[in-house]
């Protein structure tokens, strides 16, 4: 992640398992994260950024990671937190949600102790 965030900055915002373990420590051993990357990056400059700092492409895994591009709104709807760009904690609750199994829980305990409710 942190790779990612110094190729992209200003560009990028993560979400995921692996962030909700560094913001709020619930589970043990989340690996997967997703990344929202502004659409304005063109697809040739973002494989070889991407490529530039050791990432390939594959299908996926439970260390996978997810890239979406999104409207720039996506990412400025965030904050900084544990030194990273992330979406909004109600995105990250979301995402969490999506993904089901234990990522569940993880996003209940988000829910609980940062967002409130």
């Amino acid at each position: 992640m942190e790779a990612l965030q110094r190729e992209f900055t200003g560009e990028i915002a993560f979400s995921g398992r692996l962030v909700a373990q560094r913001i709020a420590p619930h589970s043990t051993a989340p690996r997967g994260f997703s990344c929202y990357l502004t659409q304005t990056i063109a697809r040739e400059d973002l494989s070889r950024r991407l490529r530039a700092i050791g990432l390939a492409s594959r299908s996926s895994g439970d260390d996978s990671i997810s890239l979406t591009q999104v409207r720039r709104g996506v990412l400025s709807a965030g904050e900084r937190r544990a030194g990273l760009d992330l979406v909004s904690l109600e995105r990250v609750y979301a995402d969490l949600l999506a993904i089901g199994g234990r990522a569940e829980d993880e996003a209940q305990f988000l829910r609980e102790t940062l967002i409130g409710y």
